[in-house]
């Protein structure tokens, strides 16, 4: 666990800028203000703390959350019971990694946010698990996007589209013989060229 040790001193750092920076921060915003779903966070565990940045929920802290008897478990029953916290509905999160940190002591559960199956850049979240007997959650943060409120659209081009798109390239402008692409190689690009049309 030696490897970790530049890392903890990292997150040390970062909290003592957290905890200089909120000398001069604004007032946090009324409970009121805050998303329903991490409201119950807050009315579920008294004691937490909801952080924001910009009115979006960017962590939940000061005191254990749910628990388990395992930090699987644990952080199951945080998502199972708050899925929104964070402030944004359905929200989909895939994990990314899962580590031990402080010897043991903490479980971090890192996720990387999905949209109607897409990825979203820089839509992060973690999750924070004292072990012990139970285990439990103790922070989560996150930089979460909210759905669209119109779904995305599909995007095709057709055949004409893509070859006029890719023959003014620079590099492919030295080709002159263009031909509509073949789409007959696999039953899934049949039945997308099929629908396509």
């Amino acid at each position: 666990m030696v490897a970790f040790r530049p890392a903890l001193l990292l997150l040390a750092l970062a909290q003592a800028l957290a905890a200089y920076a909120q000398l001069d921060a604004p007032a946090k915003p009324p409970i009121e203000q805050l998303p329903a779903g991490t409201r119950a966070v807050l009315h579920a565990y008294p004691g937490v703390q909801a952080h924001t940045i910009d009115g979006r929920v960017a962590a939940l802290y000061g005191k254990p959350m749910t628990e388990g008897p395992s930090p699987q478990a644990a952080e199951a029953a945080f998502w199972a019971v708050h899925p929104d916290a964070l402030g944004v509905e359905d929200l989909d999160l895939d994990t990314a990694a899962v580590r031990e940190l402080s010897n043991s002591k903490f479980t971090v559960f890192q996720y990387k946010q999905r949209i109607a199956g897409l990825p979203v850049e820089y839509g992060i979240a973690r999750l924070l698990v004292l072990n012990g007997e139970p285990h439990k959650v103790v922070y989560v943060s996150g930089i979460v996007a909210e759905e669209p409120e119109t779904r995305f659209e599909p995007q095709a081009l057709s055949a004409g589209d893509a070859i006029g798109f890719v023959s003014n390239l620079g590099e492919y402008q030295h080709l002159v013989d263009w031909s509509d692409p073949d789409w007959s190689s696999t039953p899934a690009t049949r039945s997308m060229a099929r629908s396509a049309r």
